[in-house]
This record gives C-alpha cells, sequence and structure tokens, in this order.
C-alpha cells in the first residue's frame, strides 16, 4: 500500500524537523501559508496538499525532491549535483533573482570553506 500525498508531506516535514530546519507546525503554517486549523486538515487528511504547498517548500528547500511529494520518487532530498543544477538552470533563469542567487551562492561557499577549516582543526585536537 503507498503512502498518501500528505503523509509523504509530513515524513518530510518530521525529517526537516530532525534535521533543524523546521521546529514547529506553526513554522511550517507560515511556510506554505496555512493557519493551525489548515496544518492539522492537512495532517489528518482532511485537506489534500495542494502544488502550492509542494511550491512554497520547494523554494524554501530547493534540496527537497519534489518527485518524492508526488510519490514518483522514494528519495526525499536531491543529490548536491542535482540542487546545483536546478539551481543554475531554472532559477538563474527567473529575472530579478540573479543577484540573489549569487549571493547566496558564495555564502554557501564561505560556510563550506569555514567548515573545512573547523574540521581540520578537529582532526588536528585529536
Amino acid at each position: 500500500m503507498s503512502i498518501s500525498y500528505n503523509e509523504r508531506f509530513f515524513l518530510l516535514f518530521e525529517d526537516l524537523k530532525k534535521k533543524g530546519e523546521l521546529k514547529t507546525y506553526v513554522e511550517l503554517g507560515k511556510l506554505i501559508n496555512e493557519t493551525k486549523v489548515g496544518i492539522n486538515d492537512l495532517k489528518t487528511e482532511r485537506k489534500k496538499v495542494s502544488v502550492q504547498h509542494i511550491h512554497d517548500m520547494k523554494i524554501s528547500y530547493n534540496y527537497i525532491n519534489t518527485d518524492y511529494l508526488v510519490g514518483a520518487s522514494n528519495q526525499l532530498y536531491l543529490s548536491p549535483n542535482e540542487t546545483t543544477q536546478l539551481t543554475s538552470t531554472t532559477y538563474s533563469e527567473s529575472s530579478g533573482h540573479q543577484e540573489t542567487i549569487l549571493a547566496l551562492k558564495e555564502t554557501i561557499a564561505a560556510k563550506n570553506e569555514t567548515i573545512e577549516v573547523l574540521k581540520a582543526l578537529l582532526v588536528q585536537k585529536k
């Protein structure tokens, strides 16, 4: 028996929660423009997850695999390579977003460098 779209949506939420990306249903509601009642209705399947909900999640977390949410994949997240391709093709084609994307890429690169430096320091201390 396959799981419903709503169940997949909340499995993704729970995984994002474990990763510290989202903490509460209230945060999720703000992210997808739903009230507490709306989130409860989604959770109890009185209301179905919409394309807009999926879109809002994808905009905030570009590494989620929307194929998972629609039942076409069992992989929650895209690989880093797939995420990079998506960012460089889909989002860079959107006018007005290129500067933001470049700034975010620079921020990510800087944070990755910091992580590598910290890892090296940890190795030295061991």
